[in-house]
């Protein structure tokens, strides 16, 4: 998760230009649906692209074909395409916070949502989450929508983290929300639920938790490999990755963020950190026992 600057495009422009372009093979279908597709694109702009507030309509159904063409075989008239998903987003996925962008995808789906095929403010760069997500924009209830990379300032803030229950040899760990004031739980628990736990995050948090049993220092790595240190010296060093990552990463919601909030938060799982720090160090824990 985390919020985008909006793509540059002018794609009022681009739909000008595609008008006037006798070549494409989007025209001349899009002659004929101009001005509804303008205004569709203002009608997206103006909603933020709120799944609830962005009403689709029946367009021809050559022209959505054309149209999807164009997005996966993008003409010089299309570069932008090209260009947002050689750029996309490096470092993490906007939709789900983990570290591996694989495509441009749509935030409100072709399927359902064909006016907004090329609409540049609707590609989004995004990992498999995005395939697992399905069409899944919004629930039963006006505010259940996912969140928008490109329009939701929240983004910016800490959304999301997590908790562990149970053996901390082998924790369940689940995702909890953070609330925000500028935006509604509900909106956020649906996100979380739709996108988010949709994901490999469980799976991926169970394993840096095994890694960080194995070797703590490993795992928060502003702790000394070969000294014992005391608490404080602890959450010190909790506090310093969970920055690091926040600023490395450019998002509080990034999956090492959301691992490393989750420890911060709990002081039995800070006491047990500790306890298996200093007793691998003195040799009294063998880090590969099985518990």
């Amino acid at each position: 998760m985390k919020k985008l600057d909006l793509p540059e495009t002018d794609d009022q422009g681009v739909l000008k230009d595609i008008c006037n372009n006798s070549r494409l093979r989007c025209n001349p279908c899009i002659l004929n649906e101009y001005l509804t597709m303008r205004d569709q694109y203002s009608s997206y702009t103006d909603n933020k692209g709120n799944p609830w507030l962005c009403q689709s309509i029946n367009l021809d159904v050559n022209l959505v074909e054309a149209l999807k063409y164009h997005y996966k075989k993008p003409s010089k008239d299309f570069s932008y395409i090209t260009e947002l998903r050689r750029s996309g987003s490096a470092d993490i996925c906007p939709m789900c916070g983990s570290l591996k962008t694989a495509d441009l995808d749509h935030f409100l789906p072709q399927a359902d949502y064909p006016e907004w095929v090329v609409f540049s403010r609707n590609l989004v760069p995004a990992c498999d989450c995005n395939r697992t997500r399905r069409n899944d924009v919004k629930g039963d209830t006006p505010d259940e929508r996912v969140l928008h990379p490109y329009f939701d300032a929240c983004l910016s803030n800490r959304l999301i983290s997590c908790i562990f229950k149970g053996d901390l040899n082998l924790p369940l760990i689940s995702l909890v929300r953070q609330s925000h004031p500028s935006v509604a739980d509900i909106t956020i628990d649906f996100h979380i639920n739709t996108v988010i736990k949709r994901s490999t995050i469980i799976s991926w948090l169970g394993a840096k938790w095994l890694s960080l049993k194995r070797c703590p220092s490993a795992i928060i790595g502003r702790l000394p490999r070969r000294r014992e240190v005391n608490r404080d010296a602890l959450v010190e060093a909790i506090q310093d990755c969970l920055e690091d990552k926040d600023i490395e990463l450019s998002s509080k919601n990034n999956w090492y963020s959301i691992f490393y909030h989750g420890i911060s938060l709990d002081d039995d799982v800070i006491d047990w950190i500790l306890d298996r720090h200093n007793g691998i160090v003195r040799g009294d824990i063998d880090p590969l026992a099985n518990d």
